[in-house]
């Protein structure tokens, strides 16, 4: 087992964590006695588990400790992390948090399935070994939206930051998915054909 992994496996062992702080504190709300340490504890969970991300990437690439599980986990970690965010922060729970609108989860939910679904059809029908590269607007879409989920729990939702970093998040989520379903079908173009 590499350190990456054994990173991994503790961020996907965060996100319960991260779960329950934040819905303790909205209990908290619910009943007028809001405990804004839980808020503050769900905070440091999930900037951790998004630190934990960069971390375990780094140390991959720098003592070539890459792996296949590796290759599994690591994405899993970081899409469970973010999705569960995501829909946690996007439902009015008794106003404890400034809303995420809901159409940035559905977003993200609906690219990553795309892609899942996409990657499926090339591997299982089409036959070829399926290259997944990121691409930038992934990589800032994802960046853009972990300072999102963090400014919500800080409760730092000043309009004049938090709505530009909404609005370019919902676009580079857009571009990626455009450019991954692009680059599926150019795959399965250039893959030999069946029969």
């Amino acid at each position: 087992m590499t350190v990456p992994n054994i990173i991994s496996i503790f961020r996907l062992l965060l996100i319960p964590a991260f779960v329950m702080t934040v819905l303790y504190y909205i209990a908290g709300v619910k009943e007028g006695e809001p405990e804004d340490m839980l808020r503050w504890w769900a905070a440091a969970i999930f900037i951790l588990a998004a630190v934990s991300d960069g971390v375990d990437g780094y140390i991959a690439r720098r003592f070539n400790q890459r792996s296949e599980l590796g290759g599994v986990l690591d994405p899993l970690a970081d899409k469970l992390l973010q999705v569960t965010a995501l829909i946690l922060l996007s439902i009015d729970f008794h106003r404890a948090f400034h809303r995420l609108p809901i159409w940035l989860p559905i977003l993200v939910i609906s690219r990553d399935l795309f892609i899942l679904v996409g990657y499926l059809v090339i591997k299982l029908v089409v036959g070829v070994k399926v290259e997944v590269r990121t691409h930038w607007s992934g990589k800032v879409a994802t960046a853009l939206i972990m300072m999102l989920i963090t400014m919500v729990l800080m409760q730092w939702t000043d309009w004049r930051i938090y709505r530009p970093i909404l609005y370019i998040s919902g676009v580079c989520v857009l571009i990626s998915l455009v450019v991954y379903v692009a680059r599926g079908v150019v795959q399965i173009n250039q893959a030999p054909q069946k029969g």
